[in-house]
This record gives C-alpha cells, sequence and structure tokens, in this order.
C-alpha cells in the first residue's frame, strides 16, 4: 500500500509540451507505508533508516523511468513511485493536431 499526494502545479501561459497544448501538470508522489512505519519507528530523526530486513531489500528493487505521453514516472523499486502528468485544465493533455 502506499500513501499518495497529490499537487496539481499551474503554469503562467499554457506550453506546447511534445505537440501537447499544457497548462498544468499533476504531481503525484507515491511513498510505501512500509516506509512511512520506519520513519514513525524512528522518532523521525535526522539519520539514515535502518533497512537490514529481507523485505526492504525486496523493496529496493530498481530504479526505472517511464515516458508515455503526455506523462512521466519515476519509480525506485517499490518504495517510491512520483508521475508527472501533462495535463490541460483539468483534462490530460492530448497531442495537437498539426
Amino acid at each position: 500500500m502506499y500513501y499518495i499526494l497529490s499537487r496539481n502545479i499551474e503554469l503562467p501561459r499554457p506550453l506546447n509540451f511534445g505537440g501537447r497544448i499544457v497548462t498544468n501538470f499533476l504531481v503525484k508522489n507515491y511513498l510505501s507505508n512500509t516506509v512511512l512505519d520506519a520513519i514513525e519507528e524512528s522518532g523521525f530523526k535526522d539519520e539514515p533508516i535502518e533497512g537490514g530486513s529481507s523485505e526492504w531489500g525486496e523493496m529496493v528493487g530498481k530504479t526505472s523511468v517511464i515516458r508515455n505521453g503526455g506523462a512521466t514516472e519515476l519509480s525506485i523499486g517499490k518504495i517510491f513511485k512520483t508521475k508527472l502528468i501533462a495535463m490541460e485544465g483539468s483534462k490530460e493533455a492530448v497531442p495537437v493536431d498539426q
């Protein structure tokens, strides 16, 4: 399970982004509940979280970046994922006819 935080970033003016008219970006961050639990247990100290368990090793996995049309996704295993979605108003931006 993930904790999800979404934020809409409005641009000061429309942009042509990869053949799409974009007025804002939707940013979605996903953070594993396991990570949040570990942070809470550590007392929110400013030091690395102990990650010696096999569960952590399995969660870290590989880092990947995927681009799909007007959206880009960065993930670090099953620990963290962020999506940046190009939007036109409240709808996902679609290619502009040229």
